[in-house]
């Protein structure tokens, strides 16, 4: 796993470069919050992966919940302020930092652990989508 790890942080960190030079992070309170609910739900789907083992379980269960519950206070306070509820190709682009490091999130978490493909396909779709996501918004400016 520790493998995968950094072969992902190091893929990350390219694309990460090429895609964020030009790149314009408008975010709003409405965008945040949806970037946090989506980051928190990956981090509690992958918990379901080690959810025999409880110290990686109980650390995912915790941030997953974290990130949901700052995610829902942002999404209330942004229906309570009427902030503008658009979501352009900018904001994709900083929903695949989001699902990016989300993703490595889990993987440097259970970076101890040998490599099983039940355990690591979640991150590991969260990564590809984040880079595509980024790469797509990056071909598009």
């Amino acid at each position: 796993m520790l493998v995968l790890v950094f072969v992902n942080i190091i893929i990350c960190l390219l694309v990460a470069y090429l895609c964020l030079r030009a790149f314009s992070f408008d975010f709003s309170i409405w965008t945040v919050g949806i970037n946090f609910m989506i980051c928190g739900a990956v981090l509690a789907l992958s918990a379901l992966g080690v959810r025999n083992d409880f110290d990686e379980n109980s650390i995912l269960t915790f941030l997953a919940t974290i990130m949901l519950i700052i995610g829902a206070v942002l999404f209330i306070a942004a229906l309570i302020l009427h902030v503008p509820k658009k979501f352009d190709r900018n904001n994709f682009g900083n929903l695949g930092v989001i699902l990016t490091f989300s993703g490595i999130i889990v993987m440097v978490i259970l970076w101890h652990r040998p490599l099983i493909w039940t355990q690591a396909i979640i991150p590991e779709i969260a990564v590809i989508v984040g880079i595509v996501l980024l790469v797509k918004n990056r071909m598009k400016r």
